[in-house]
């Protein structure tokens, strides 16, 4: 779902020069998103991503969803800046509580 977007924003960060760790993390986390949420993660609404979070209220620690958030904020962003997508459905969604 959404490879080929996923595929993409993965180059970029390289071409940004983020560290191997940032990114495989960052695309690890988005994969799984897609996944669990049954979606292209490029076409996820504020629900797409609540439902997400909740789904992971028990087994996340609060830094793991700060984290995970930053992750799909900085996907969002890029969606953005590319122009694949003109709204960013963090801004309903609201950042977490950091610990």
């Amino acid at each position: 779902m959404g490879s080929g977007r996923i595929d993409e924003w993965e180059v970029w960060q390289y071409a940004a020069r983020l560290s191997e760790v940032t990114v495989t993390e960052r695309v690890r986390v988005l994969r799984i998103f897609a996944t669990e949420a049954g979606i292209d993660p490029a076409d996820a609404t504020p629900l797409h991503v609540v439902r997400w979070y909740s789904s992971h209220a028990d087994d996340w620690s609060q830094s793991t969803h700060c984290t995970y958030h930053s992750y799909l904020a900085a996907w969002f962003k890029w969606l953005q800046l590319q122009e694949y997508r003109a709204d960013n459905p963090l801004v309903k969604v609201g950042a977490p509580k950091s610990p």
